[in-house]
């Protein structure tokens, strides 16, 4: 709809004359990295690292967290969501593995339940960008590598020419805030990603 979000700690909405910000819900900690998400007339966001909640779209919108219908919490500590689409069936949300030894996924979710409906691994640590082409989900992983789904994995369409299999950047600093691509940094045109 024509409403205007926006989230740091919390989640902000926009009031009706464009003159003030209401506070819809808190967000767990810092919601770096962390999508907007639309989907079947609710909207959906990241809540701390690996849980997402939800809102309806009502006037007055009321936040859903996770163990119940329209919530997940992932329950896995080594990963944290880092960016996600949806298509016209599900929602698809990235990670970022915490290990460098360790491979990044996709989750497919359908919006309602409170568990991923499908998980598909990735030969990188991070997701770092996604965008939906044809109503199909494509990645952009931290070895600088586009990758769509075929149905059962993840498979190469195209990459930028970076060293094969070396991280663009160590992922697992904690003072590390920059990535190779934003997780909003990639858009369709037409049929161009």
């Amino acid at each position: 709809d024509d409403r205007t979000f926006a989230m740091s700690a919390e989640l902000w909405k926009l009031d009706d004359n464009g003159s003030d910000w209401d506070v819809i819900t808190s967000l767990g900690g810092s919601a770096n990295g962390a999508p907007l998400i639309p989907f079947n007339g609710r909207l959906y966001y990241r809540i701390g690292k690996s849980s997402m909640g939800s809102i309806d779209n009502a006037d007055s919108p009321t936040a859903v967290a996770p163990t119940n219908t329209y919530a997940l919490a992932l329950n896995d500590n080594s990963q944290d969501i880092s960016c996600g689409k949806a298509n016209a069936e599900n929602i698809f949300l990235g990670t970022i593995a915490k290990s460098p030894t360790r491979k990044a996924r996709v989750h497919q979710w359908n919006g309602t339940s409170t568990a991923v409906t499908k998980t598909y691994e990735i030969d990188a640590q991070g997701g770092l960008a996604m965008v939906i082409f044809k109503n199909t989900p494509v990645i952009l992983d931290s070895n600088g590598v586009l990758r769509m789904l075929n149905g059962g994995s993840f498979v190469e369409i195209a990459r930028i020419p970076f060293k094969r299999d070396k991280a663009f950047r160590d992922l697992t600093t904690a003072t590390h805030t920059t990535f190779l691509c934003h997780y909003n940094g990639m858009a369709t045109d037409g049929d161009r990603i």
